[in-house]
């Protein structure tokens, strides 16, 4: 399982942070302060670091966070900013995000998920209600039964699924599928991917898996 270490003195931050990852499919290891979190990045073999900035000094975050890239490769580290007027920020590296207090839920998520495509750690499976979503095969499984999809297909479903039932506008489906790639990209062109999909999901789902939201987006149905 993709392991990410959290440091952070924040019991907000700390229960966000596991309840939400979790679900996504990651082991969350929590530590709190300079100490225990020197400790944890020592002992555990992390894919991924939240480095709050408020749970040590400055110093002390400088060399855990050089730290912790010499012994991972470099790999993305998302900071949460320190709210104190005094405070330094720390030396950011190509790939690292730092996220403002207060921390919304959503945008940890996607720091996160960022910094795991960098890596390319992402978690191999994901849990939406009894429907798994495999990354590596491109498949949709439930109740016994598999489906296997086209790398666009895969990229729908997986983006819905990542917000955990939340609306996901068309522009945002768009961008993230799509991208630079398809500057022709339209919402008639994900409408008929999204036909395609529904059509390929129906022996895996006991009802609609994606639903469309009139005039505000799409999501994922997590009651199948």
């Amino acid at each position: 399982m993709t392991s990410i270490l959290l440091i952070s003195n924040d019991e907000t931050i700390v229960q966000m942070a596991t309840q939400m990852l979790g679900r996504t499919g990651y082991e969350v290891i929590c530590a709190g302060g300079a100490e225990g979190g020197m400790h944890a990045a020592a002992s555990v073999q992390a894919d991924a670091i939240i480095l709050d900035e408020a749970a040590m000094e400055s110093g002390v975050l400088d060399s855990l966070a050089s730290w912790f890239r010499g012994r991972n490769e470099q790999r993305s580290i998302v900071f949460i900013s320190d709210c104190r007027a005094n405070a330094a920020e720390p030396p950011m590296a190509f790939g690292d995000t730092r996220l403002p207090r207060p921390v919304i839920a959503q945008d940890l998520r996607d720091a996160v998920a960022a910094a795991m495509r960098d890596s390319s750690r992402l978690p191999d499976t994901m849990q939406v209600g009894s429907v798994e979503l495999d990354r590596q095969r491109l498949e949709v499984r439930s109740n016994g039964s598999r489906v296997s999809l086209t790398p666009t297909q895969f990229r729908v479903i997986e983006c819905l699924a990542e917000q955990h039932g939340a609306i996901v506008p068309t522009d945002e489906l768009l961008r993230v599928v799509w991208g630079d790639r398809r500057p022709d990209a339209t919402p008639d062109l994900l409408r008929s991917h999204l036909h395609t999909l529904r059509e390929r999901l129906r022996g895996v789902s006991h009802g609609p898996l994606i639903e469309n939201v009139p005039h505000r987006g799409y999501r994922i149905s997590s009651t199948n």
